[in-house]
């Protein structure tokens, strides 16, 4: 016979589960204003002076420093309208940001001799520039409007639109007025001294120096205007905007400021081709870069084109007839009258 089994123990009873603790509401997230150029991420560092510059650029070029910290800057691709971020710090220029994301993104050329360059472009207002290659990307994007639609873009420039560098330049441009806002016809001159004169005319050699104003470049960038209404040729415009005494060179907060701001305070021009047009933008800029500024010319970014305007009230209404095309070469010579 098989023997007797063990009785098996009582099982000891479940302890109740304790309630769980009902959860908090979580707070509602206050709404986040757009800023384009975002928070400074980074500090500054002070210039020598011990006031941070308005916007960080060396004629001795930059070495980035591998021990900065880094933060992320977003940068388009025009051709494909693909936005890649990389790594930047304080000291990294607008040429090594290029170089860094036509690597990471594998860029090829699709047109032969052509060359990729960053740009800045704003929605509002309607304009964008060239980064030359030892800007400071984060000093600059800490100067834009605080309305959305700013950004860098790479773009592949083909290479009749590069635009070539003349020390001298001379052509016709037509001009908006400083007070009347209407549009003339004029010859420019790029001068030696690097300051913008305008004539009504071709002037002769004894007229050179009696132009009927200038624009002082001291201070001052130079943008391409994507469309600018009421322009002879809206789309082939460009200004001179100079800088402000307090940083940001874009200070407004809102589309009417920025407008009000660009209309006010730029110095607008209108070229017959895009070729001429970019000539003009790279040529200007090289010569505000290399700062030989005469000591006659206006003040900063000014333009003193008061007898131009008083001709303006003077002269009979009429239609702005085509002006011919600029002649891209070097000015005669500047000799005394």
């Amino acid at each position: 016979p098989l023997p007797p089994v063990a009785p098996l123990p009582p099982v000891a009873p479940v302890a109740p589960v304790a309630p769980v603790a009902p959860v908090a509401p979580v707070a509602p997230v206050a709404p986040v204003v757009p800023d384009a150029r975002g928070p400074p991420l980074l500090p500054s560092k002070p210039s020598a002076t011990g006031v941070n510059p308005k916007r960080m650029s060396s004629t001795e070029g930059h070495a980035e420093d591998k021990d900065e910290p880094t933060v992320p800057l977003d940068i388009v691709n025009d051709s494909t309208g693909v936005l890649v971020s990389i790594r930047v710090s304080r000291t990294t220029t607008a040429r090594q940001a290029l170089d860094r994301h036509v690597t990471n993104t594998k860029l090829v050329r699709s047109v032969p001799n052509s060359v990729f360059q960053m740009y800045e472009v704003f929605e509002t207002p309607p304009v964008e520039r060239i980064l030359p290659d030892d800007e400071i990307v984060l000093e600059t994007k800490l100067q834009w409007p605080r309305t959305e639609g700013c950004r860098f873009e790479i773009r592949e420039v083909p290479p009749e639109l590069v635009g070539t560098v003349h020390g001298s330049l001379q052509g016709k441009l037509d001009k908006r007025g400083g007070s009347h806002k209407s549009w003339k016809a004029r010859h420019f001159i790029l001068r030696p001294d690097k300051d913008l004169a305008y004539y009504a005319k071709t002037p002769k050699s004894k007229e050179i120096d009696n132009p009927i104003g200038t624009f002082s470049l001291k201070n001052c960038f130079v943008y391409a205007i994507r469309n600018l209404k009421k322009a002879p040729r809206p789309d082939l415009c460009f200004c001179i905007k100079p800088s402000l005494a307090f940083p940001p060179l874009w200070p407004g907060d809102s589309k009417e400021k920025d407008m009000e701001h660009f209309e006010e305070s730029c110095r607008f021009m209108c070229a017959h081709t895009p070729e001429e047009r970019v000539t003009w933008i790279a040529s200007i800029t090289a010569a505000i870069k290399e700062g030989k500024f005469s000591d006659e010319a206006g003040t900063t970014g000014g333009d003193s084109d008061e007898e131009d305007d008083k001709k303006e009230i003077d002269a009979p209404a009429r239609a702005l007839s085509p002006a011919p095309a600029c002649a891209l070469s070097p000015p005669p010579a500047m000799t005394p009258a």
